[in-house]
């Protein structure tokens, strides 16, 4: 993952994940109609970090 702050209170985050599907999960109808034994997962995700001051 490659994180970053954008702001004080905010960072941007991008990740990606890699899985291959073995045995049962591999040979199901799913997979075979629509999908891949390989499978890529990328995402971005953003935080704001609120400040509660007492």
């Amino acid at each position: 993952a490659i994180t970053w702050k954008v702001t004080e209170p905010m960072t941007a985050s991008l990740f990606t994940e890699y899985s291959h599907l073995m045995g049962p999960a591999a040979d199901s109808s799913l997979v075979k109609e629509r999908g891949d034994r390989n499978q890529w997962t990328v995402g971005v995700s953003t935080t704001y970090r609120f400040n509660f001051s007492m």
